[in-house]
């Protein structure tokens, strides 16, 4: 059975048209003061905007692009700090995200295997440091996209 998609209704209940068609179940909720419905699939952005719905589900794509805008910020904050962001990955692995030194390159990942040096990959600019690093991450950053889903306005 595949897991649902579920929304907290701040303003309009689901019956009468309050919501989207084709949620599958609802439940109360003391956060919200319409209780929660749960859909099959994730509603557009559109949907959940016009309705006041909120996405609780940390894999919601408006969750996902949320957590994403916020890393994105948090690593711009500790990279203007330090000129340097560090990612453990367990093993005493860790990546390095550091400026290049490089002709026309801004920034360069290096990949350490505990203390030794094992790649480097040069990156144009910004947005493609910032991706890079989001990609490294896929188990440990879901646990932190999780805790960082909020659960009410």
């Amino acid at each position: 059975m595949s897991e649902a998609y579920e929304y907290g209704l701040v303003l309009r209940p689901p019956e009468g048209g309050g919501v989207p068609g084709g949620w599958t179940s609802k439940r109360s909720d003391s956060k919200f003061r319409h209780g929660v419905v749960s859909y099959a699939k994730p509603l557009s952005s559109a949907a959940t905007k016009k309705f006041d719905m909120v996405p609780l589900d940390w894999r919601h794509p408006a969750n996902q692009k949320a957590a994403y805008e916020k890393f994105y910020d948090e690593l711009l904050d500790e990279f203007s700090e330090k000129d340097l962001y560090v990612v453990e990955v367990g093993g005493g692995a860790r990546y390095v995200l550091h400026p290049s030194t490089r002709s026309g390159y801004d920034f360069q990942l290096t990949t350490f295997d505990r203390d030794t040096p094992a790649g480097h990959l040069d990156l144009r600019d910004w947005d493609a440091a910032v991706k890079e690093v989001w990609s490294v991450l896929p188990g440990r950053l879901a646990d932190k996209v999780r805790a960082r889903v909020p659960h009410t306005r």
